[in-house]
This record gives structure tokens, sequence and C-alpha cells, in this order.
């Protein structure tokens, strides 16, 4: 089986066509194909291990192919206190990527309080010393989350 994914992944080469003309082809050192059936299967075996850091934050997570989600659920007076741990585990999981060759993104992250009396002191969130602020909505595969109402509604 071995040889089956190296032979899929190695002596690789790649161009680009546009219209009627086609770059030459340079080989490719690292990753698979892109658009491959295989890809998504074998990037989430690759990251399968950091599932397990939020668990042992105490955070629930989602991930899907590159994109993770964490969440927590805590009382207002108990908002600091969940920010450290969700700091805390982002922290490990930024280490734990860079350590397997990915970087995390801050420009494309998102903090959502979702709360029946949201107040703007909510706290923000320090990844990879950039400070991400606390968002009045997200959208999630096509629905918006709003942290206002604490529920959920759909796109306009």
């Amino acid at each position: 089986m071995l040889c089956v994914f190296t032979s899929y992944l190695a002596a690789r080469e790649q161009s680009v066509r546009f219209r009627d003309k086609q770059s030459p082809s340079c080989h490719v050192l690292h990753g698979v194909p892109q658009g491959s059936v295989l890809g998504p299967l074998l990037f989430i075996l690759y990251v399968a291990d950091a599932a397990e850091i939020p668990e042992r934050h105490g955070l629930g997570s989602h991930f899907y192919a590159d994109d993770a989600q964490l969440y927590l659920t805590c009382r207002r007076d108990s908002s600091a206190t969940s920010a450290s741990r969700l700091s805390n585990c982002i922290k490990e999981i930024d280490q734990w990527m860079a350590a397997n060759r990915l970087a995390m993104n801050p420009a494309k992250t998102d903090v959502l309080w979702c709360s029946t009396s949201h107040q703007p002191s909510d706290p923000p969130l320090t990844l990879g010393g950039v400070t991400v602020l606390p968002s009045s909505e997200v959208r999630n595969l096509g629905v918006v989350f709003d942290s206002q109402s604490a529920g959920v509604g759909c796109p306009g």
C-alpha cells in the first residue's frame, strides 16, 4: 500500500495552460495534486492529531478540511478565563501547525461571543501576536451567527 502512495506523490510535474499557451513543466517537491480525489482525505489524515488539542483544553471543536472551529460555553462572569483557555488552546494548535509545516492565518480568524446580554467588553483573542477583536456576526457554511441575539439568521 505504501508503494501506491509513493507513486502518487513522487516524481510529479506541473504546468499552467491558458487558452493556447502552456508554461514549461516544473518538478513538484511537496504536496498532493490539486483537485485530486485523495487530496482532502490525505490532508484530513495529516491534521487528525490536531483535533486532540481542543479536548485537552476542555473545548469543543469542528474541523472541516483546512478550517477549524473552537467553541465553549461559559457564564458572563467567567468570559476572561474562557478567553484565556481559548488563547492557550490556539497557541498550542499554532505550535503544532508550525511543527507540521502549516501556518495559521489570523486574518481569517473570527471570535464571536454569543449572549442574551451582549456587552462591548467581551475579551479579544490574541493569535500569533495579532489581536482578534470580537465580531458582531460571523458566517458559517452560509449561515449567519449573530452575537446580539444569540440566535441564528439566514444571510440577507
